[in-house]
């Protein structure tokens, strides 16, 4: 019994690292950026290349009401996706997300701000949207970060 109990007191300290502003402010500037430059290159890539725009058009009828950018995000990340949500939304309509799906990033406005000319600019988040196959009821789990959901 001496040695179980030793298992208990002599547990390793853990040492958080303090939240970091900054640097939480950049890693969500880069992420941005990706985003921005993949939809750059979708963008040139559905002008110039016939079945890209194919594609692009029948993402854009599946998902209805989603903004150009975002219909484009989805097709690089997730071209077999029928219908995206959020985690919390897909548990409204009583679906789960299957474990291992991977989520698709897409830009959500979040407010607008004033410019430094007077012109007003908009913010974006970067949200995690997944595709559930609609024909089953899968496995619960969470949505954990932009990696595989396990």
């Amino acid at each position: 019994m001496e040695n179980y109990d030793n298992l208990f007191e002599q547990q390793p300290e853990q040492t958080e690292q303090p939240f970091d502003r900054e640097v939480w402010a950049q890693q969500k500037r880069e992420q941005r950026q990706e985003l921005y430059d993949l939809i750059e290159e979708m963008s040139e890539k559905t002008l110039t290349d016939p079945s890209a725009l194919s594609d692009y058009l029948n993402m854009q009828a599946r998902l209805g009401k989603t903004s150009v950018a975002n219909t484009l995000l989805v097709v690089a990340q997730k071209p077999d996706a029928t219908f995206i949500a959020n985690y919390d939304d897909w548990q409204k309509r009583g679906r789960s997300v299957k474990r291992g799906e991977k989520a698709a990033l897409v830009l959500e406005a979040n407010g607008e701000y004033e410019r430094p000319d007077g012109t007003m600019g908009v913010n974006f988040d970067v949200k995690r949207h997944c595709s559930v196959d609609l024909s089953c009821c899968c496995v619960n789990c969470s949505l954990l970060g932009s990696k595989e959901i396990s």
